[in-house]
Parts: structure tokens; sequence; C-alpha cells
């Protein structure tokens, strides 16, 4: 069984310009769904290991691509947004309000209905814990 994504698979999918397929390329790399399942229970929220909030970010804006990304608040917390490029409607929310004292460094969460229907509906990114040897 494959593991979740390599932070160097995610690095390269940051790094580059987006567009309608290439969300499909960040969510379904190799046809799976981008890293683990949150839980076994709740297989549309997923749970991505990256090395930075920069990194994390860069998914992200991925999944943005060209689209505009801007600032939005419910009064309480305070989130990046981004409408999602045609054939798919809806947008995507970042935030940077995490649980305390967990490994999250931010949370991607879905609000298209043809995203939702593939299976995604939040993405939990979650730094990567180094091994000293």
């Amino acid at each position: 069984m494959k593991s979740a994504l390599s932070a160097g698979d995610i690095r390269s999918f940051a790094s580059e310009k987006g567009d309608s397929d290439s969300i499909l390329a960040v969510l379904f790399p190799d046809g799976k769904a981008i890293g683990q399942p949150y839980t076994r229970n709740r297989t549309d929220i997923r749970m991505v290991r990256v090395f930075s909030e920069d990194e994390a970010y860069g998914i992200f804006r991925r999944l943005c691509g060209k689209e505009y990304i801007f600032p939005v608040s419910d009064g309480k917390y305070h989130y990046h947004a981004c409408l999602l490029a045609k054939p798919y409607t809806g947008y995507l929310l970042y935030s940077f309000h995490v649980k305390p004292d967990t490994y999250e460094v931010g949370v991607i969460y879905v609000h298209s209905p043809e995203l939702r229907k593939l299976g995604i509906k939040e993405l939990h990114l979650v730094k990567a814990i180094k091994i000293k040897k």
C-alpha cells in the first residue's frame, strides 16, 4: 500500500502554475486521492504531510491556479479563498486556524459539488516529523 504523497512531490505541485486539469493532478496523483484518510470512517477528509507552512499554502495556491486569491472572514476567523476555474463550480477556503497542540499547519476546505462527489471535502495539512538518526 502506498503511503501519503511525499513532500518532494508536493513541493513540485506547489511550484507549478495550475488550471482546471491541474486540480485533479494535485488532488489525485497517480489516480488515487492525495495523502491519507484522516480517519477510517472519514475518507473524504484527507491528511497531507508537508515540511512547512509555506509548502502547505503552496498546495492551496496550486489548487487555485491563476484564479485570484482573496481574504474572507466569518467574524471569528480569517481565511484565504479562491473561486475554482471552469469546469468546476464553487470555491476553496484556506484556514491558518488549526487545532492547538497538533502538527496541523493549515486546512483547505473544499466547497465544490464536483470535487466533493470525487470524495474530497477537506485537506488537513500536517507538518511532517523529522526523525533524528
